[in-house]
């Protein structure tokens, strides 16, 4: 069973990256491509130089996914709305395959897997925003 539950998904797959033989493009790069191809782009919360105070930083991130984001995740066990799952940030430039893990970061709340279960063993297709109407049956997704 999953954890969380999005209720304001338009798409089944948002591009995060584009990666040409052993580089990661930059970001204006994948939003070009992906608005080429006609695909959508995981949310950007924000752009900015790179952080000169750690400290700083680090409150600001904490501060972004106290938030529910763009998505609006409900805690499945509950019903009720939550946090965000995670989020990951990224240089904004291209990057060397090489230079990944001093590019990337992955942030991801405390506790929000829920089940003992591995998520591919009850995977359900997550319902979009616009679905509905007589022919479409949730309960057996």
């Amino acid at each position: 069973m999953h954890s969380i539950r999005y209720q304001q998904l338009e798409h089944h797959f948002y591009v995060f990256a584009v990666r040409e033989h052993d580089r990661w493009l930059g970001w204006e790069e994948v939003q070009f491509y992906a608005a080429m191809l006609d695909l959508p782009t995981v949310p950007q919360i924000e752009i900015e130089s790179t952080p000169g105070n750690q400290a700083l930083f680090e409150q600001k991130i904490m501060n972004i996914v106290t938030t529910a984001g763009a998505f609006e995740p409900v805690d499945t066990a509950t019903g009720k709305p939550c946090t965000l799952e995670g989020m990951v940030s990224r240089n904004a430039d291209g990057f060397y395959i090489d230079a990944f893990a001093h590019n990337v970061f992955k942030w991801v709340r405390k506790g929000h897997v829920k089940t003992n279960e591995h998520w591919t063993r009850n995977w359900k297709r997550a319902r979009l925003k616009h679905e509905g109407g007589n022919y479409v049956d949730f309960n057996n997704q």
